[in-house]
């Protein structure tokens, strides 16, 4: 028989939400606690005004989780693909580690850049309104309570009518660059 869904967390302060993991302080200060959080591809989203029901099946902690500052990069003696988060002060699985663009394309969180041939994060990730807004180049939906880019780079734009609608109007189409702006 299959061992029962944790009902709490082994560590103190673990969120089952969040696979045990702490809700970090930048969304604490926002008022977000553990029902207010989800993990999403191995990144905590947390809004205020929204709840969300627990996974089911076992909670079990991430092997960055509790690694401080010193220890968290496998350089410094911690598990592989982890990575310290200066914005939520954590320990996080790393993102956006994509080969191909293929990959990162398909990773909601990621964005390719055609330019460097590379996957990096997405800009504006953040997931209440303070971060957001304290990030330049953000602003928050009330709406969708989401946060977006309010003047993307050109290279995001793969279409001639979106690169001429771009909200600084400093993009130009190229068309010796086949699809990039």
């Amino acid at each position: 028989e299959a061992p029962a869904p944790a009902t709490a967390c082994p560590n103190a302060g673990g969120c089952r939400e969040l696979n045990c993991m702490p809700v970090p302080d930048t969304y604490k200060a926002d008022g977000a606690a553990c029902n207010n959080c989800q993990l999403q591809d191995g990144l905590i989203r947390c809004n205020a005004g929204m709840e969300y029901a627990p996974p089911p099946g076992q909670c079990s902690v991430s092997p960055c989780a509790d690694k401080c500052f010193g220890q968290c990069e496998p350089a410094n003696g911690g598990p592989p693909g982890c990575v310290w988060s200066f914005e939520s002060n954590t320990c996080l699985e790393e993102r956006c580690v994509h080969t191909d663009q293929a990959a990162c394309d398909n990773d909601e969180l990621c964005k390719y850049n055609r330019t460097g041939d590379t996957c990096a994060e997405k800009k504006c990730m953040k997931f209440t309104k303070g971060t957001c807004q304290a990030e330049a180049g953000c602003a928050w939906d009330g709406e969708e309570h989401e946060c977006f880019e309010t003047d993307p780079p050109c290279e995001d734009f793969t279409a001639e009518d979106e690169c001429a609608g771009h909200p600084s109007a400093t993009c130009e189409w190229d068309c010796s660059a086949a699809g990039r702006g």
